[in-house]
């Protein structure tokens, strides 16, 4: 017990949070935030103890996915859960009296076998700052009709539900929501959750880098993002019990019971079922919508449309089909950029008010996923400087960590990216501990490295990679509009 003790100690670090009389205290360590103490009277669990424990992924996995992200796409074969996932959704998908489209979770056959996950599911209050963003958040759910309350005396005997821990993720730089509540259906109860018990389903929408290539090529270029797309598509009533959690706003307060009625994020079947119902309204609507479901087909990664042509009328009409496409499907677009301002004039107008103060900075968080900024009045692409906090000594881990997070499938930063992987594999082959500096040896490396990403931030890309002045025979494959099969 003293030998436990010791090391427990050693692991201790100075971060303290006090939730209030008879409830736990956090206390931060270097394997991160644990807590421990009584639970006092009220709270509706005397006598029960239960843990649990949120990881954070392992930093290996994100090392491994950065030797990887330059590897050219495999082709693999649909497997036979991918198989019958597709066919599920086939089978059970419709659209409702107002055309929205109504889906089943594609559920495994050994459904039956969820247990009680009702106690699991219980949160303590958060901070002050974020229980306002949190209130808000989810006021805005409900408010939106997108959950549902619902009384346990009315379950029927048998009744397949399941109870979702939820917590906050904050995200300062986004635009619009600041605070998204992320509900986690791979919590265990028993050794198995509700995740576990989903087909997850195949990739239905093109590849990134193709996207992000033919983004490049014509003259005129929009992007636009789909509104909340997984909360536009509702789930059937016969499955909207796997997705209950409990809510209230203040601790005095009865707990209530919301069921989330919609595609739910953070549900292994999610990214699935959104993007193929976006597919399945290019089928739908294809005679009406020819050029707006190409660009559904070709041109979305997840939520996100990038698409151009190399003639304005052009690019005016699929603007404009994609809008009435999307709208017929219950969707909607919002966060529209282009590099023209005649395209630009097209957004609808209450799209276009709330685009004033983003468009004043002159700069637009478009394409995230390569870590590129876009800036439409230059037609540019740029690098920002990655967070270094000013490190002059940094351990492994830190090192590690700010490494990790470069992504660069295009190739553009291709020679500061060469000087991350050998700092990282010389660090590698040391075998330091996590949180001991690198070695004096090493140290150089990494300033030569933070200059180099400093000099990244000055780059400036043309983002439309065909000559203005090419002959008609040269542009031929950049006529009309840019899709990558």
């Amino acid at each position: 017990m003293l030998i436990g003790n010791q090391w427990f100690l050693q692991l201790l670090m100075s971060g303290k949070i006090e939730l209030g009389e008879g409830r736990p205290t956090l206390c931060e360590t270097k394997l991160g935030w644990v807590f421990g103490g009584a639970i006092g009277v009220g709270t509706g669990f005397e006598g029960v103890v239960r843990a649990q424990a949120i990881t954070i992924e392992e930093l290996s996995e994100s090392i491994q996915r950065f030797r990887e992200v330059e590897s050219v796409p495999q082709q693999f074969q649909i497997t036979t859960e991918e198989e019958l996932c597709e066919k599920h959704f086939l089978a059970t998908h419709y659209r409702n009296a107002s055309r929205r489209y109504v889906v089943e979770l594609p559920l495994k056959d050994d459904v039956n076998e969820l247990g009680d996950s009702r106690l699991m599911a219980w949160r303590f209050d958060q901070q002050p700052y974020l229980k306002r963003q949190y209130i808000e958040f989810m006021d805005e759910y409900e408010r939106l009709g997108h959950c549902k309350e619902v009384f346990e005396r009315n379950d029927t005997q048998g009744m397949l539900k399941w109870y979702l821990p939820h917590h906050a993720v904050l995200r300062p730089s986004n635009t619009t929501t600041k605070c998204r509540v992320v509900f986690d259906a791979s919590a265990r109860v028993l050794g198995r959750s509700l995740n576990e018990m989903m087909m997850v389903g195949a990739i239905c929408q093109n590849d990134l880098l193709a996207i992000v290539l033919g983004f490049r090529i014509p003259q005129y270029v929009l992007t636009a993002d789909v509104e909340k797309m997984y909360r536009q598509i509702d789930v059937a009533e016969c499955h909207t019990p796997l997705q209950r959690i409990f809510w209230r706003k203040n601790s005095c307060d009865p707990l209530r019971v919301l069921e989330l009625k919609t595609v739910t994020y953070g549900t292994a079947s999610a990214p699935f079922l959104a993007t193929r119902t976006l597919t399945q309204l290019a089928v739908d609507e294809k005679l009406r919508y020819q050029v707006a479901a190409e660009i559904v087909n070709k041109c979305f990664y997840v939520d996100n449309a990038l698409f151009g042509f190399d003639d304005i009328d052009e690019a005016i009409e699929a603007q404009k089909q994609l809008i009435e496409m999307l709208k017929h499907g219950g969707f909607h677009l919002h966060k529209w950029s282009a590099n023209s301002k005649e395209l630009m004039e097209r957004i609808p107008e209450d799209d276009r008010e709330k685009l004033v103060s983003i468009h004043d900075s002159g700069v637009n968080e478009i394409i995230k996923p390569l870590g590129l900024m876009w800036k439409p009045d230059s037609d540019e692409l740029l690098y920002l400087s990655l967070p270094t906090s000013d490190i002059e000594h940094p351990t492994k881990r830190q090192v590690l960590s700010l490494l990790s997070t470069m992504f660069d499938p295009l190739g553009l930063a291709a020679p500061v990216i060469v000087l991350g992987k050998l700092l990282m594999q010389m660090v590698w082959k040391e075998k330091s501990d996590w949180d001991a500096q690198i070695s004096a040896a090493l140290l150089q490396q990494w300033k030569l490295f933070l200059s180099a990403l400093e000099d990244l931030s000055q780059l400036r890309i043309p983002r439309r990679v065909v000559a203005a002045n090419a002959s008609a025979h040269e542009q031929t494959t950049s006529i009309g509009m840019v899709l990558l099969f």
